[in-house]
């Protein structure tokens, strides 16, 4: 048998009847922003749903009910009163908003503010603004594909002419975890220093003010060279705070030398380097490091605890 013939919206010529595209032993779904089901007494694969008064109301979102009749049966007079007792809600329910944005529709379940946000907001606050727990699935993907991208990316780069050498020693990436988590505490608002809005300049700018104030204190002399803008001193001068208070947890054999921290700072300047050169030109990649560390490190656990009013 030939498809009814159907229109934009599954509405054909007469605006009073909608052919529902459905065979008989699938469930029922959702067409032309209707809910329809399949006529029980019809050995037709489609059913037609008779509208009378049914489009005005739905198009107003009003719930309304609509008698299901045959395809095949004209007048279908003796399967009428079978049909007539099948009755189908309309469902016309419009997809909530993004309660962070307002703007686009709410799909994914957010396990920390325990409610469904857009996929956008979801990535652009994801472990920054967001407290997302360890079990969060688009957290582990995203943590896979971040890590894979980051691989990748890193191959390339290595393969430029003068590339760095950026290898660690086990002292140098304990300063690195260090600085990281300082930057991370000013970027979520967490620790001493809030600086929400940091974005990925900022933070090279700060660790090339502090690599200059290690560098100085390896030869000898007492300077403190002076940062761009008073954020920069600020976030700079809490590194620094980060790696003393991290070196004296650590015994003596294990703990990190000038040299060490110097090489850790290294290795996240040309990281953050080659972050920003990565987002150029993309306004809305000024912050692309942050996320991607912000990926890996959990929040603390006074952030985590439920909030008791």
């Amino acid at each position: 048998m030939n498809d009814p013939p159907t229109s934009v919206g599954g509405i054909s010529g007469d605006p009073r009847v909608v052919f529902c595209r459905q065979r008989l032993n699938d469930p029922p779904t959702p067409v032309g922003g209707i809910r329809h089901s399949k006529c029980p007494n019809s050995s037709d694969r489609y059913a037609v749903h008779n509208t009378n008064e049914v489009i005005g109301r739905a198009q107003s979102g009003e719930l309304c009910y609509y008698d299901v009749t045959c395809a095949l049966h004209e007048p279908c007079e003796a399967k009428w009163s079978a049909c007539h007792a099948h009755q189908v809600a309309c469902t016309l329910l419009a997809m909530p908003a993004c309660p962070r944005c307002n703007k686009r529709p709410a799909k994914r379940f957010c396990p920390a503010l325990r409610t469904k946000i857009c996929a956008v907001c979801c990535a652009r606050e994801r472990m920054i603004e967001l407290v997302c727990p360890e079990s969060c699935p688009y957290l582990i993907n995203a943590r896979a594909t971040a890590l894979e991208r980051e691989r990748e990316s890193r191959k390339k780069e290595a393969s430029a002419i003068g590339a760095p050498d950026l290898s660690l020693n086990q002292r140098a990436l304990i300063c690195v975890q260090a600085i990281e988590g300082a930057i991370l505490a000013a970027a979520r608002g967490t620790g001493e220093l809030s600086l929400r809005d940091v974005d990925d300049t900022e933070i090279l700018a700060t660790l090339e003010n502090a690599l200059k104030n290690l560098e100085t204190e390896e030869t000898g002399l007492i300077y403190e060279h002076r940062a761009p803008t008073p954020r920069i001193e600020q976030l700079s001068k809490r590194i620094r705070e980060t790696l003393d208070e991290a070196s004296k947890e650590i015994p003596a054999e294990g703990r990190p030398r000038r040299g060490d921290m110097v090489k850790g700072m290294s290795f996240l300047r040309e990281t953050v380097r080659a972050h920003i050169q990565r987002a150029a030109g993309d306004r809305d990649a000024s912050r692309n490091y942050i996320h991607y560390i912000s990926l890996f490190y959990p929040w603390p656990e006074e952030a985590t605890r439920p909030l008791i009013v």
